[in-house]
Order: structure tokens, then C-alpha cells, then sequence
């Protein structure tokens, strides 16, 4: 990335509005941001635009570049240089305010998603409703799939965001462990089925917080136990083994709910009784 680092910065705000847009070749634009100084055609033959009123308001000329998002406020003084120039690197936010405006409103609704969830979520997992959303921020995505979309997408790009499922009406938000006070102090006690870490199984491409990571023997033991397992993908996806061919024919990873892992050591604790090595036979053969 890059942006303009001033030399002894006056960051001092200036009321501005802009009265004219113009847009030349990208080149040209590129010139001016390098050569501001310089005298340019376009800031020349709009200097009649620019000034500052009694109100000490800068009215500015904005130039941006064919194909560019970026562009350059200009109060020329009526000369044909950038006197006072201001770089934008989003120039679109001040030809259409809306836009900077939605911008507000859809960062300030990825920072309210993801401070519920991660204070509030004990396992790594957290759902918010559009409605829950509209009364949390103010903000309305029902109906409007390219907000729900955007805002997805806003999600995804939060290092605190694992994965992300959007569907009936909701947004349903896995989380990175480490970002979520009240599952470190729990995973941190807590027993992991098999040998294998969550780094591990995040590393193969799967990264819902909400499975537990298995290796083959211990799959086939926990299936033939009843516990649901299943055939972890690296695309982040995942299924139910149905049988124990579908075990032993995986070249992957397996995994097992922590609710079903939580739910069958409290069986064990009652029953004083261990997981079932693998017997053949036990799951049924496709």
C-alpha cells in the first residue's frame, strides 16, 4: 500500500466543498500528484472556480484520473498550480457523500458484530439476525443482498473473523479463539480428543472453532462409539461419515462437534468406561 507522508505535518481542518469535478487521463493525473507546483492545464482553466470565502470555506476543484479511484483537491488561489491540495484516496467518497456515509454505517456494523461476538461467545461461534443487526446499528440489510454481501465481505477481511455463513436472515460468525475472552480460558482446560491441534486443523484449510480435529483411529473408535464424526474437506467444508469405508477411504482430516466431543465425555465420567478401540464390523460397510 501506499498513501503521502508530509514532512512536519499541519494537520489543521479546513471547511471545504467542492464546486467542480474534472477527470483526465490517469497519466496526467499521476503527473500532477508528483509535480503539484507545476503549472496544469486543468487546474488552469477552472481557476475561476476556486477561492476562499469571507467564511474562510475553501471552494476546490477535484480532479481525478480516468480509471483511478484516487484524486487531488485543488484551491489554486487562480493560479494553475495546487496552491492548497489535499490527496484523496477515495475521491468517489466526496463526488457521491452517500457513499462515505454507507461506508460509516457498514464499519460501524462489522465493529458491533464482531465486539457481541467476541465478548459474548463461549465456544468460537456467534449469529447475529438482520434484525438483531437494524436494532443494534440502525442499519437495514433484510432484502438487500448486496449490504448482506458487502458486509460479509467487510467480515471476512477482520483477522478476528474464522468463517462466515450468511442465510436465513442471519449472519453466523466463527471466530478465532484467540479474540474471544471467554473460550481462551476454557480451550486452555480443555482435553482435545486426539493428538491433533487446532493450528492443525486451521493449517488444512478448516477453521470453524466448533470442531474438534481427529485422526483416522480415533474417528473409526468415536463412530463406533455413536458419536457422529465426520470428513473434513479443505475447502472448509464438511460431512457426516456414513459408514466405516468412508473413514478409512478419507485422505484427510476428520473432526467431531465440541458439543457431541463435551456430551460423550460426560457419558464416559458416568459410566466409568472408555472409547471402544476399532472393531470391525461395528459401522457398516458401503
Amino acid at each position: 500500500m501506499k498513501t503521502v507522508f508530509e514532512h512536519k505535518p499541519d494537520f489543521a481542518f479546513r471547511e471545504f466543498t467542492v464546486e467542480k469535478t474534472v477527470t483526465i487521463p490517469a497519466g496526467r493525473l499521476e503527473e500532477m500528484l508528483c509535480h503539484p507546483m507545476r503549472c496544469h492545464e486543468a487546474i488552469l482553466e477552472n481557476a475561476g472556480v476556486m477561492g476562499v470565502d469571507g467564511n474562510g470555506v475553501y471552494h476546490c476543484l477535484l480532479v481525478t484520473g480516468e480509471g483511478r479511484a484516487d484524486g487531488l483537491l485543488v484551491e489554486s488561489g487562480g493560479s494553475g498550480y495546487a496552491r492548497y491540495a489535499s490527496y484523496v484516496p477515495e475521491a468517489t467518497a466526496l463526488r457521491y457523500p452517500s457513499l462515505s456515509r454507507l461506508n460509516r454505517e457498514l464499519a460501524a456494523a462489522v465493529d458491533a458484530i464482531i465486539a457481541e461476538g467476541t465478548s459474548l461467545t463461549t465456544e468460537g461461534n456467534w449469529t447475529v439476525s438482520f434484525e438483531d443487526l437494524e436494532g443494534m446499528t440502525g442499519l437495514c440489510v433484510e432484502g438487500r443482498p448486496f449490504l448482506q454481501e458487502t458486509l460479509g465481505d467487510m467480515l471476512c477481511s477482520r483477522p478476528e473473523v474464522a468463517d462466515l455463513t450468511i442465510e436465513d436472515g442471519r449472519f453466523d460468525v466463527a471466530y478465532h479463539l484467540d479474540f474471544c475472552p471467554g473460550c481462551r480460558k476454557g480451550s486452555a482446560q480443555e482435553e482435545l480428543p486426539d493428538g491433533i491441534s487446532m493450528e492443525e486443523m486451521h493449517g488444512y484449510g478448516y477453521a470453524w472453532e466448533g470442531m474438534f480435529p481427529l485422526g483416522r483411529e480415533r474417528a473409526l473408535g468415536l463412530a463406533e462409539a455413536g458419536v457422529e464424526v465426520f470428513l473434513l474437506m479443505p475447502d472448509g467444508t464438511e460431512r457426516t461419515a456414513e459408514s466405516r469405508d468412508e473413514i478409512t477411504g478419507h485422505d484427510g482430516m476428520f473432526g467431531v462437534e465440541r458439543q457431541a466431543w463435551q456430551a460423550y465425555q460426560g457419558n464416559l465420567k458416568s459410566c466409568q468406561t472408555n472409547v471402544p478401540v476399532e472393531t470391525p464390523g461395528m459401522l457398516p460397510s458401503m
